[in-house]
């Protein structure tokens, strides 16, 4: 199945769901969106794959900007507020983290389309919102 059809089936099991936990929301629409294209996250060409490449290299890089900027104060160029070569050294940093997730993840269809993997994402999601309906969709998508 492709990524339009893993979001429908997880859509369509996760309404009925939501209603009945009465948490039909945007954010649990998103966790069972997630939810259910989360499997194929091992797969290189799929949405999610992409999706999730893209948030750690901004997340890496922003998180770990205030470090390389307050350490290498001498780079600021221009007295710019932005300093290059933390903006550099984060970007890199952001880019090493990709490159450790694209050659870390599992085979196709491995972990990730097992029972186990849907139970972590449910306590993850469990101890992300403290909301027992939200969880079972994460389960149940």
């Amino acid at each position: 199945m492709n990524y339009p059809e893993h979001l429908f089936i997880g859509i369509v099991v996760a309404i009925p769901l939501l209603v009945y936990f009465n948490t039909l929301n945007l954010t649990a629409l998103a966790v069972a969106a997630f939810g259910a294209l989360a499997p194929d996250i091992d797969h290189n060409k799929s949405k999610i794959f992409a999706i999730v490449s893209l948030a750690l290299l901004i997340a890496v890089s922003l998180l770990s900007y205030p470090f390389f900027s307050s350490r290498f104060t001498a780079f600021a160029f221009f007295n710019s507020k932005i300093n290059v070569f933390a903006v550099a050294l984060s970007l890199l940093l952001g880019g090493a983290a990709v490159y450790i997730f694209r050659i870390a993840k599992p085979r196709h269809r491995g972990i990730t389309h097992t029972f186990t993997a849907a139970l972590v994402f449910a306590a993850l999601i469990y101890l992300l919102t403290s909301q027992v309906g939200i969880s079972i969709i994460a389960l149940a998508t």
